[in-house]
């Protein structure tokens, strides 16, 4: 999990999503046309998936309905008592970037 500020303009998220090698991106439908326009500047696949968050049922063409995707899986969450298949030693719990003050931001893993 890596985290974007949502000033960033569509160059800076770029960059992150290059950088972090992000495997999907989760957004509002306000921003959806900034990550958008962040995929079309990346050197990486627009395939990953666009997950929006929303209040309505309509999200756009390719992208994926945050609720109906998790809406399944809370009972599960729960029948599992809240617990996950994680290793806290190595797994990476959040890549955080930094302010970027002596240039681009870099990523600052945190594990659990």
């Amino acid at each position: 999990v890596t985290l974007i500020n949502p000033a960033y303009t569509a160059n800076e998220i770029s960059k992150q999503l290059e950088n972090s090698e992000a495997d999907a991106v989760i957004t509002n439908d306000a921003k959806y046309s900034v990550v958008m326009e962040s995929f079309k500047l990346a050197k990486i696949s627009s395939k990953s998936p666009i997950i929006v968050i929303t209040d309505t049922t309509d999200v756009p063409t390719g992208s994926i309905n945050f609720w109906d995707l998790v809406s399944d899986k809370v009972e599960e969450f729960r029948r599992m008592g809240g617990r996950t298949m994680i290793n806290p030693e190595s797994d990476t719990s959040v890549l955080p970037y930094s302010s970027g003050t002596t240039g681009l931001p870099k990523g600052v893993e945190l594990t659990h």
